[in-house]
């Protein structure tokens, strides 16, 4: 009933023993497939639709969640939004039945594949219990919370959560509850929602779902978990060796590397909002330093360079 599930669908069958929860998850694995996933109760042509979620993104995923199902059979469909098809991957997880997300005790564990959780989800009939930093005073908009663990052979790992919704949202992350302890609060945000953490260690986070004042309604929320990048960041910059040129007696130095997984740790004064990387290098004396930073083949960075002194 969600989406405009149109396309071609496969259909698996899930065979409960016992009271039990169910997330399934769905990630595209083709650039023409917009995922949506669905499923029935009891009879696979007729049976009651008991959860429904979707996504137009072509590539994207779809995750969804029943948070409390009698025992039994469930038929678990893989369609396309909008006529779209493709190859996926579907993930399944029966556990035992979960109460709503409303707090750190009924936190929803997110489930990671290739180091990206999705999750979709409705704050219109849940309850005001925490509120952010950047949010509004008085609010009382509803929230709800999820949570991820970093295991200590992974740590220290980056973090990026990304919250889409249509109405003015607010999310924040936090390493304890309660979430309105200043505390406990690593990053807020409101519209549009992202926050980023950098090296976060060992131990179970929270990403708080919320709305600025009254706001509430359906999201979607991509948390995204990577290595970090070495020199991500000042204190990391890689040094850049400097030798002199036979030819020209010019001072050259190169290097390598990437953005890819990298956070936006500033900018300079033309802009720049995108993953960023740092380099040093030293000079004795005042010179005339020109920089060229390429692109290599089949990348997609269009390069921004800013140059600061350490004095």
């Amino acid at each position: 009933t969600c989406g405009t599930s149109n396309g071609s669908e496969v259909v698996y069958l899930v065979n409960l023993a016992a009271d039990s929860s169910l997330q399934a998850v769905v990630t595209s694995r083709s650039p023409t497939l917009a995922p949506s996933v669905y499923l029935r109760s009891a009879i696979c042509e007729t049976g009651t639709e008991v959860a429904c979620a979707f996504t137009t993104t072509l590539g994207g995923s779809a995750s969804l969640v029943a948070r409390s199902l009698t025992a039994g059979p469930y038929y678990l469909f893989v369609d396309g939004d909008s006529e779209s098809y493709g190859e996926f991957a579907l993930d399944v997880l029966i556990g035992a039945p979960m109460a709503e997300p409303e707090e750190c005790t009924t936190a929803q564990p997110l489930w990671f594949r290739d180091g990206v959780a999705v999750v979709t989800g409705d704050t219109t009939n849940a309850a005001d219990n925490n509120s952010g930093s950047c949010g509004y005073s008085s609010a009382t908009a509803p929230d709800l919370v999820y949570s991820f663990t970093i295991d200590p052979a992974d740590a220290p790992m980056n973090v990026r959560a990304v919250l889409t919704a249509s109405w003015d949202e607010l999310i924040y992350l936090t390493d304890a509850c309660p979430a309105a302890d200043p505390a406990n609060e690593l990053e807020c945000d409101d519209e549009p929602g992202e926050v980023i953490a950098a090296d976060l260690g060992a131990g179970t986070y929270y990403v708080w779902v919320d709305g600025y004042s009254t706001a509430k309604g359906p999201f979607t929320l991509t948390v995204e978990l990577t290595e970090p990048v070495a020199n991500d960041g000042c204190g990391g910059a890689e040094p850049v060796t400097l030798t002199q040129d036979p030819t020209s007696g010019d001072m050259i130095g190169t290097a390598t590397g990437t953005t890819t997984g990298a956070y936006d740790s500033g900018s300079g004064y033309c802009g720049g909002s995108s993953g960023d990387v740092m380099y040093s290098f030293e000079i004795g004396s005042e010179q005339t330093v020109e920089i060229l930073v390429t692109p290599t083949q089949g990348s997609t960075l269009k390069p921004l360079v800013h140059l600061r002194a350490t004095t």
